[in-house]
């Protein structure tokens, strides 16, 4: 018997063969959301439980990689998610000061953990102590950073720009170019108009990466003004598109106080109360979108609050927002020295004086068929923003419901926007296959045909009282109407196909799939339950319980059935 088995009473002690504790990772920086698996290895199998291994990750609470595989064998492994507030040039193992000195942790986070050599019943205790010298601990046979700091807003400047022709830049050649800030341009200032583009960089102090869809940077030009995401996801430069609209202006000021700040002088106590260039929105913060720190799993949200520019510029302010420059690289040094400005005017006599116009109409109403009583939104987007002056009659929209009494749209909201909303609700009367506007009978000639009808019978689009926001009244002619520079108009069909059908529902049949009676008097006797279907030409909704009448042959009375089972058409 003796020679065929062994009996072995000691307990399992770590394997340093290949340090303490050993990274499976690779080598290199890991932020906050990846995560990182390390092994302790004994020299027999053990079973182990409520164990954990503590990391030195330079964070107030440290951190703790939680047990993920490996009991029942000689190696354990553990996974650590990098959380925020970590921060380590070398990640190293955290190791207790008492004599045990180990960096396992038994019943961490919970109760009656155990780390136990593997029997058919665990009673002998491992040994967890960490005996390696130093050349063997995690930080000399592993080289991992830690970073779970959230990225912060280092720089935001002008990168380029594109004039229109409304613009006033040194060379009139130059309009819809785009013109980079490079030597060449550095120091020189521009004023830009209607529809010119300005491209602005915002520069982070690590790579960022963007989660959802809206993305957008505000700017400050008298208005708050959304400058539209346009490239630079998972890196540490983000750009962004600011298209200029009528209405927006950034103008310098010829105060006295304002002109001793923009020539340098010592007298100036307050430059925040001037205008510098085109700005950033001040408060709120200006960035709006969801930018974490880049990782394999992006948790950590970046610190999008520009401190750092509102404490170093005394520019900068709720005013005006936070001046933007061109950026000039010196190579060794990078600053504001000798950049250049931009201004906004877009006021009557600078391109401000131009007719506005309609750009699109759409419907956020799905395809399909709609009958008497659906709402139907309509929008029409014009391409500045318009209003209504003061007495002015609320237009309607025609659409191509001829044969309706009242086939107009009416006007719900968007004043002041670029945008106005109409509301039409379809009458029992109306039926079209598609949807869409139709030309205002009272305007029949090409040059101020329009489907825009301003009290009742309007032969002039200015008789409607919209108006930019310079006070020039808007062209509603299909002539002036279009989307960017091409003709003509949009149709409504070109968002949705609203087939509109409000003939009623008709019966197309009456049946049951009741079989023949089993009787030989083919009759059904007391207490059959017999189904009657109704079936219709489109689809029915109910509002009360209908009741089907059935004549019983041969007497003079009928009987009320309840409705039951009906699908959509039946």
């Amino acid at each position: 018997l003796a020679s065929k088995f062994s009996i072995d009473t000691s307990f399992p002690v770590i394997n340093v063969t290949f340090g303490d504790v050993r990274c499976l990772s690779v080598d290199g920086s890991y932020y906050a959301g990846d995560e990182l698996s390390f092994t302790v290895s004994f020299d027999k199998p053990i079973v182990a439980t409520g164990l954990a291994l503590a990391l030195d990750t330079g964070n107030t609470d440290n951190g703790l990689a939680s047990l993920d595989s490996g009991s029942g064998s000689n190696t354990l492994t553990f996974k650590y998610r990098v959380t925020k507030g970590d921060s380590t040039d070398r990640l190293n193992s955290l190791y207790t000061s008492n004599n045990l000195h180990t960096a396992l942790r038994i019943s961490e986070g919970g109760e009656g953990g155990s780390i136990t050599r593997q029997s058919t019943i665990p009673v002998t205790h491992a040994d967890i102590s960490m005996h390696s010298s130093v050349p063997l601990q995690l930080n000399a046979t592993a080289v991992v950073s830690l970073d779970g700091v959230a990225p912060t807003v280092e720089g935001a400047f002008i990168h380029a720009f594109m004039p229109s022709s409304d613009s006033n830049i040194y060379q009139k050649s130059d309009v819809d170019t785009l013109i980079k800030f490079d030597d060449s341009f550095q120091g020189t200032n521009a004023t830009l108009g209607v529809g010119s583009e300005v491209f602005i960089n915002i520069t982070w102090s690590k790579t960022v990466t963007l989660l959802g869809n809206v993305q957008s940077l505000y700017v400050d030009v008298g208005k708050i003004r959304a400058a539209e995401y346009v490239s630079g996801n998972n890196t540490h430069n983000l750009q962004y598109k600011y298209t200029v609209m009528l209405g927006d202006s950034v103008i310098r000021s010829t105060s006295a106080s304002c002109l001793t700040c923009y020539t340098g002088g010592a007298d100036c106590t307050n430059p925040h109360l001037c205008p510098w260039s085109l700005g950033l929105r001040y408060s709120p913060n200006a960035l709006n979108g969801d930018i974490r720190l880049l990782s394999t799993l992006p948790v950590l949200l970046a610190d999008k609050s520009f401190l750092s520019l509102k404490h170093q510029d005394d520019r900068a302010g709720r005013q005006y927002g936070i001046p933007l420059y061109s950026f000039q690289n010196d190579e060794l040094d990078m600053n504001l020295k000798n950049t250049s400005a931009l201004f906004i005017n877009t006021a009557v006599g600078t391109g401000g004086d131009r007719e506005s116009f309609i750009s699109s109409v759409s419907t956020l109403k799905s395809s399909g068929t709609y009958g008497a009583g659906e709402n139907i939104y309509i929008t029409v987007t014009f391409s500045d923003e318009v209003k209504f002056v003061a007495g002015s009659h609320l237009p309607k929209i025609r659409l191509n419901l001829e044969h309706s009494n009242n086939p107009y749209a009416e006007y719900v909201s968007g004043s002041g926007l670029t945008s106005l909303k109409f509301l039409y609700r379809i009458q029992p009367s109306d039926n079209t296959s598609a949807l869409d506007w139709s030309v205002n009978p009272f305007k029949n000639e090409t040059t101020v045909s329009s489907f825009f009808v301003c009290n009742g019978t309007a032969n002039a689009t200015s008789e409607c009282g919209l108006v930019n926001v310079n006070g020039v009244a808007v062209n509603l002619t299909l002539a002036a109407s279009r989307v960017g520079n091409t003709y003509p108009l949009n149709s409504l069909k070109d968002s949705a196909i609203l087939e509109i059908k409000t003939t009623p529902p008709q019966i197309t049949r009456i049946y049951s799939n009741k079989n023949e009676s089993s009787l030989s008097s083919l009759s059904y006797t007391v207490g059959e339950s017999i189904k009657i279907m109704v079936d219709f030409n489109q689809p029915i909704r109910l509002f009360s319980q209908p009741l089907l009448y059935v004549a019983n042959k041969g007497e003079d009375s009928a009987y009320a059935l309840p409705c039951q089972g009906l699908t959509p058409k039946s």
